[in-house]
Order: C-alpha cells, then structure tokens, then sequence
C-alpha cells in the first residue's frame, strides 16, 4: 500500500498475489492467488490490520475484475484450463458465495457504475469483440439481454464513472472511446479513437482511466534503450603519446 499524503509504503498482502480491486467504499480489497494448490479469491479490510480471509476455493487460477457499486458482487475470471481459455463469473458476496457463470471465452469485464450492465470481451481464435449485458441483481444468473459494441476487434474494456462512455483497446493497440445510453436500454454511439501506444506487440498489459474520462494510467511496453558499448584497442600506448 502506497501513502500518497505520507509517501509510505507498507506491506499488504504476500505471496503470489494478482489482481488487487478495490471495493467502492474503500473499506476492502479482494485479489486472487495463483500459488500451486492455492487458486482463489481472498479478500482483506484495509484498516485495522486483520488477516484475509478466503472467499472462494477455485480449480483453476482466479482473478478479480470488478466489483459492484453496492458490493455485493464481484466479477472475476477462472482459467478453464490449457487450451480452454477463461470464463467471467460473478460471485455473491453475501449468502452461499455460489458463482454465476456469466460468460465461456471472455477473460476481462466489468460493472459498469450503476450496476446494471457488464461490459466484457468475448471471442474465440484470439479474436475478440466487446460485448454489453444487462444484469439483474434480483436474479444474476438469469439469461440477460447483450449488445454487441465492437465489429473489428476490442479488449479490456472500461467504463467511464459517469457511464456515459466506455473505453477499450482496438487490435493495433490503440486506445478507443465509444459514447454509450444506459437508460431503459443500452444504446452505442460510434466509435472514436483517442490515441496509439505504437505496442503493437500481442503481449497483454493494462490501463486505468480517470473518473471524468481525460486521462490514463497505462502500462505499456518499454522500447529497448540499448546502446553500443566501445572498445578501445592498446589504449595505454594512445594515453602515452598524448602525454
């Protein structure tokens, strides 16, 4: 945990640890852990220094995505296994913490502020399109209206906190805004492309977006800075002449 009044730095959890999402009031976190026989969802209070405690027992490595806006639910994927790829599935917090499988062959999502819809990337043969659904807390596991945003290729995608636009990554990298309607139904504007991050190497990596939308926290990949190292030949006769 980074202090950014403090500029401290203290320890939080250990171990292989991935994934860490806050919860909306800002009292929790829940990660997942990869450590052979250890695959699950862990949660932990991030004040008063108490343990974790297991949420979930998986077959197979976890990780969170998002957490709902009341908390009751979190959105996580499982590996299916080699070749398999992963499904989304949301987990109650409260009750029997039974999954609900949301989606086959969509490894990111996430609610979108309100809680009623999730936004996912679905796809098959590493192609993969950003999808909408509609979820109903009153029953979660129900089959649920969806919408197709993308046509040509779309991954991570993130909600702007108002719910006004979403954002996603296109197949040459390069960071895209889509204006969207949450009302009585879900409704997308065309797509607008914000900037490139000139990666386009297929290795995955993240981002983040401000709560207005204007700015971005992205983890890209670092150009190699090598340079040419010189070697001088009989250089102590060279300092002599010199002299």
């Amino acid at each position: 945990m980074l202090d950014l009044a403090l500029r401290s730095v203290s320890p939080f959890a250990f171990g292989a640890v991935a994934s860490p999402v806050w919860s909306a009031d800002g009292n929790r976190i829940v990660f997942g852990r990869g450590e052979a026989g250890d695959h699950g969802l862990y949660w932990k209070a991030v004040g008063g220094g108490g343990d974790e405690e297991l949420l979930l027992r998986t077959a197979h490595p976890s990780t969170p995505l998002s957490w709902s806006p009341d908390g009751r639910f979190i959105l996580f994927r499982e590996e299916q296994g080699p070749g398999t790829g992963a499904a989304l599935f949301v987990l109650p917090v409260l009750g029997q913490r039974k999954p609900i499988l949301i989606s086959q062959l969509a490894p990111y999502g996430g609610f979108s502020p309100d809680g009623r819809w999730i936004a996912y990337a679905w796809g098959k043969s590493g192609r993969y399109e950003v999808w909408v659904r509609s979820f109903d807390e009153s029953d979660p596991g129900a089959a649920q209206h969806k919408w197709q945003v993308t046509e040509k290729g779309g991954f991570l995608p993130r909600w702007r906190r108002d719910g006004r636009e979403l954002f996603y990554w296109d197949l040459y990298r390069r960071l895209v805004a889509v204006p969207v309607s949450t009302g009585s139904a879900f409704k997308a504007g065309a797509p607008v492309t914000l900037f490139d991050t000139h990666d386009h190497d297929p290795t995955d990596f993240d981002y983040d977006v401000s709560a207005d939308g204007q700015r971005f926290l992205v983890s890209r990949l670092v150009q190699d800075d090598s340079r040419p190292v010189n070697i001088a030949l009989d250089w102590l006769a060279v300092a002599k002449k010199r002299d």
